[in-house]
């Protein structure tokens, strides 16, 4: 009986125990939900339009045109080194009268129909760290990059220049790409700590957009058609899922008020207790649901393929033929499944493959007719002709 009853009392305190921890987890749990939940609504608000102009002015330039991306960082002291073949695009740079009047459409709306926009045909790319192996999934990037947006320039961001065979090789093969020496952040604007390197990408490249306009990409993104549709609008976003839109792809003209919304946001960042995505993916599907008239939702044409659905990407067939670009999240990859080389690409029989293919020999369109290589002869005459 003593026996029964001290083992009754050990049971109890467990119970207890458990039950005390379940509690504690699940109230962290409820609170941090209804910070996510609440956070957009504190942290922005609903600016009207005359506040967003307000905003957005402190980032007006005090001098030069809107659309001189070099000049104005320069003016701005960044070191700026040109690495790569220097190509005139041909493109004559739009007026300051003319960038005048768009940078004061740009705060008023994001339709394309009411008004003028300059969005520059400046790349960016964002790469921190001091110890940087650029991958082949980087270079088949640049190169669609180089592909089919032509750009005036492709500008790497970033405290060191990246290294390795790839790096060399897009060096050779992508002109006009330049480093931007920016150094490293660690604090967030509110002055806590950023727990992840991604979190201070996600400021930098609002930042950019902010302050000098143009096309962000993420370093394993592949571009597969001109963006020149998506350049008269004032912020371009894709969706990824039903519940978040993802910053991996942005376009976007100098002061647009919605590229300042997503930099508000980190003034309420949370330190060492911030969450991964939250406001680089979740806050963003909130913050267009809030303001749609500034900015333009791509639904399927940026960032589909999902997450969620990335394996399509390697093992499927996925129709791309209306995408604009493509997310590969290669980080989520073992390392062990990454194709090594572009010949290896090139012959998978998978959306991958295709994509390869159409970025190598400058197709926009998917074609499945000349995707499949079925014959071993076949193979190598793909293989003889790299």
């Amino acid at each position: 009986m003593p026996f029964a009853l001290a083992f009754s009392r050990q049971t109890l305190f467990a119970l207890l125990g458990i039950t005390a921890f379940a509690s504690v987890v699940l109230v962290d749990y409820w609170n941090k939900q209804m910070r996510r939940e609440r956070r957009p609504l504190l942290l922005v608000g609903r600016f009207n339009q005359g506040q967003l102009r307000d905003v957005s002015s402190v980032y007006d330039e005090a001098q030069g045109e809107a659309t001189d991306v070099l000049r104005a960082l320069r003016r701005d002291g960044y070191a700026i080194r040109l690495l790569s073949e220097a190509v005139d695009r041909g493109e004559a740079p739009a007026t300051a009268a003319a960038a005048a009047a768009a940078e004061a459409a740009n705060r008023s709306s994001a339709r394309v129909d009411e008004d003028p926009v300059v969005v520059p045909r400046v790349v960016h790319y964002v790469f921190l760290g001091s110890d940087l192996e650029f991958t082949l999934s980087n270079y088949l990037s640049f190169l669609s990059v180089e592909r089919f947006v032509k750009p005036a320039q492709v500008l790497v961001h970033g405290d060191t220049a990246p290294r390795g065979v790839w790096w060399d090789r897009a060096l050779r093969d992508v002109k006009n790409l330049y480093h931007v020496r920016r150094p490293y952040m660690d604090t967030a604007p509110n002055e806590r700590p950023l727990r992840y390197m991604a979190h201070a990408s996600d400021y930098i490249r609002a930042d950019i957009l902010m302050r000098y306009g143009g096309i962000y990409l993420d370093g394993d993104v592949l571009v597969l058609k001109s963006f020149d549709p998506l350049l008269k609008y004032r912020t371009v976003l894709g969706r990824e899922t039903s519940f978040g839109v993802c910053n991996g792809i942005i376009v976007a003209c100098k002061g647009a008020p919605f590229i300042r919304l997503m930099l508000e946001q980190y003034r309420s960042y949370e330190g060492f207790e911030e969450e991964w995505a939250l406001k680089s993916v979740e806050n963003l599907h909130r913050l267009v649901a809030m303001y749609p008239h500034l900015v333009r939702l791509e639904e399927t044409s940026l960032n589909r393929p999902s997450w969620f659905e990335r394996a399509s990407l390697y093992h499927h067939q996925y129709d791309w033929s209306k995408n604009f670009a493509v997310h590969l999240f290669v980080r989520s990859w073992p390392a062990v499944m990454r194709p090594s080389s572009l010949e290896e690409l090139m012959l998978l029989d998978s959306t991958m493959g295709e994509m390869t293919r159409a970025i190598v020999y400058g197709s926009d369109r998917s074609n499945r007719s000349v995707s499949i290589w079925t014959t071993r002869q076949q193979r190598i005459g793909l293989l003889m002709m790299l």
